[in-house]
């Protein structure tokens, strides 16, 4: 999958979000999920 099809995932699916920022090593993927 690519990134654009996982946030739509992550998003509409799951009801979470996702987010990246550059970090000094590469880019740092964050992955946020409700608890149900």
């Amino acid at each position: 999958l690519g990134l654009y099809m996982s946030k739509l995932i992550i998003e509409k699916k799951c009801k979470g979000k996702i987010s990246v920022e550059n970090g000094l090593e590469g880019a740092i993927f964050s992955i946020s999920l409700d608890l149900a």
